[in-house]
């Protein structure tokens, strides 16, 4: 429909005379419209049109249709309600003619319920049965030993959410994890209201024995976990993103390359840029791929925005001096610049292959070490001129943010934190080889001794050989190679020796499984050989690397919200609990009923004010926005 307001604002300006008379007209027209309009009203009123009267064929089928109460019909219906969870479809997708047909095909005495039934009745009831099916499998695990992982995100309608996913090893050794609740959040982002929430949450799903939480590395959130007297650590994904945050721009040519960089790519990711460099990338022979610009919270985004620009390097040189582009000299790459780049590629490569490791779904805390160790050797092995300055940082950095460097003590020495050592020392791929510190390796196994006696750290001997092993892909045969080698010492008594320092040496002669093994897998087979470091793998063992899980939330959420704006939190909340949980309960669609007296564990919202104000970001505290769910590539 074209807009004639320009037309009318031109005559009035330059021609009053033929104005006047124009705008009479339309004035005349308007009224004659509304009359009309009156009289047809009052037509209607006098006749009643009634609908065609229906065929005998489709009085037939609708007699023939199933009772609401019809076994087939509720069958039926609850099939619609998880597939529209599943699929992240809208409830008006029911009301779509082509869907109506396409299950009037397939049988004709369904009855499609309204987008109106779904949200008020079909969808309620299905995040109840969830809700139960969940809360009886936690009860069920006689495990009892469960991580979390929490953050904390406003939607694009700016509505507060706060997500609690919960993880464990099951009785047959499987890697499960369950959301409970990515919750609307209403009240203070302070640590104070976070606490609380997080107690709550815990309380009303009866999770008692909770192993860590892992969290954002924000002030608000580490003091709220800290506060509910939980044990905690840091995103490592979140970690890693803050090393390269903060290194980037400590070298001065790099800075420039990359604000030059930046400066490009806004250029050709504009709506004209690309369409003018889409005829360079065929010129060059390259991917038809678009530029992917840095972002302050996008995981991995560095190191891809390089990645792509080397991609694209012949195209960026042909585009370069396009007089409708119009690049200017802040925005042109120097030879300097182009030489750079794959050098800094080189150093960021370490940090993008482990962030990559730790977002998978089967991820563990214990490769925060291992990992650890493997990125400092790859950037030691970098040997390139012209990034001294920025390979030192990163070591620098390195040292800060997980050797316990901080003067703060914000980010402990991951090698000495209780959570992460023993966990590596429980992984079967790594032990005592994913340590680069061996008296550190040495207070790990103390601490496990510990764990296994129920005690406080003794002055245990525990020092068994790892055997050597196949160490899996090549990439890490340089890094799981033992920091020391030593014969178990005489315990003084050979008839009688520790049942639990004995186990433990066992399970350290035992070889290594591959990096590409599962270590449940290992923990399956020798359970019943080793028991007691069989129960300490099972607990931890279960946290996982980041926080991923939690912005894989986010993710969900957001696609939700994306074009149903006026979807209410809570409703929000219960399409996401269903999605994520129909996974996890392997599609198990023939859920029992919830019982009369079941309470459900997510009825409660909390909104509560606290007195004091805390900052909710600062230099470390960031909240990063996992490349999971913002995925970089086209």
């Amino acid at each position: 429909m074209f807009q004639t307001s320009s037309m009318w604002g031109h005559l009035k300006a330059n021609h009053p005379a033929e104005y006047k008379v124009a705008d009479e007209a339309r004035q005349e027209s308007s009224k004659k419209r509304k009359r009309q309009q009156e009289e047809a009203n009052k037509i209607q009123e006098i006749y009643v049109i009634r609908p065609q009267q229906e065929t005998l064929e489709q009085n037939s089928e609708r007699q023939l249709k199933y009772p609401s109460d019809h076994k087939f019909q509720k069958e039926g219906e609850n099939l619609i309600g998880y597939w529209l969870c599943d699929a992240l479809k809208p409830y008006t997708t029911v009301e779509n003619e082509m869907f109506v047909r396409m299950i009037a095909h397939f049988n004709k005495r369904f009855t499609v319920p309204s987008a109106k039934v779904l949200r008020e009745r079909i969808v309620p009831e299905l995040g109840a049965k969830v809700q139960y099916a969940v809360k009886e499998s936690l009860d069920k695990s006689v495990t009892g030993f469960y991580a979390v992982t929490t953050d904390m995100w406003t939607s694009p309608t700016f509505e507060g959410f706060i997500s609690y996913t919960a993880h464990f090893i099951t009785v047959d050794w499987k890697r499960k994890m369950v959301v409970l609740r990515c919750m609307p959040y209403s009240c203070k982002h302070t640590g104070d209201s976070i606490s609380v929430v997080l107690k709550k949450i815990s309380n009303d799903w009866n999770l008692s024995d909770i192993h860590a939480i892992v969290r954002d590395n924000a002030n608000n959130i580490t003091r709220g976990v800290r506060m509910s007297g939980f044990s905690d650590i840091g995103c490592f994904a979140h970690i890693l993103h803050l090393i390269v945050k903060h290194v980037i721009n400590k070298q001065s040519g790099v800075k420039l390359m990359r604000s030059r960089l930046r400066k490009l790519v806004k250029k050709l990711k504009s709506k004209n840029g690309k369409h003018i460099f889409v005829k360079y990338q065929s010129q060059a022979g390259v991917p038809k791929n678009s530029m992917i610009l840095s972002g302050e919270t996008r995981w991995k985004s560095e190191y891809l925005m390089l990645k792509r620009a080397e991609e694209q390097k012949n195209a960026i040189k042909l585009a370069e001096d396009d007089a409708e582009l119009a690049l200017t000299t802040a925005a042109k790459l120097t030879p300097n610049d182009w030489s750079l780049i794959p050098k800094v590629i080189m150093l960021l490569q370490p940090f993008y292959r482990a962030t990559l490791a730790t977002e998978s779904e089967n991820s563990c805390v214990s490769d925060v070490i291992p990992l650890t160790k493997k990125i400092r050797i790859e950037v030691e092995k970098v040997d390139e001129p012209g990034i001294g300055t920025l390979k030192k940082e990163i070591e620098t950095f390195i040292k800060h943010y997980l050797d316990g460097d901080d003067p703060r003590n914000k980010f402990p020495d991951i090698e000495t934190n209780k959570i992460t050592a023993i966990a590596t020392l429980l992984d079967p791929r790594y032990k005592i080889a994913g340590f680069a510190d061996a008296s550190k390796a040495l207070r790990a196994k103390a601490l496990m001794l510990s764990e296994m006696r129920g005690s406080e750290i003794g002055t245990s001997s525990a020092t068994a050989t790892d055997s050597a092993s196949n160490s899996g892909a090549d990439a890490w045969s340089d890094v799981l190679v033992d920091p020391f080698e030593t014969e178990p010492e005489d315990t003084g008594n050979d008839d009688d020796p520790c049942p639990y320092e004995s186990e433990m040496n066992q399970y350290f002669k035992l070889s290594r499984v591959p990096v590409d093994s599962d270590p449940l897998e290992f923990w399956k087979q020798y359970s019943s050989v080793l028991p007691n470091l069989a129960n300490l793998a099972r607990r931890y063992l279960c946290p996982p690397a980041s926080s991923a899980p939690s912005e894989r939330e986010f993710k969900i959420t957001k696609t939700i919200v994306k074009d149903r704006l006026r979807l209410l939190p809570n409703n929000v909340e219960t399409l996401l609990f269903i999605t994520y949980n129909l996974r996890a309960l392997d599609y198990d669609l023939d859920l029992k009923s919830v019982p009369e007296n079941f309470e459900l564990p997510n009825r409660r919202t909390y909104d509560m004010e606290v007195d004091e104000d805390m900052q909710d970001d600062s230099e470390d505290g960031d909240h990063a926005s996992s490349s999971c769910p913002e995925s970089e590539e086209d």
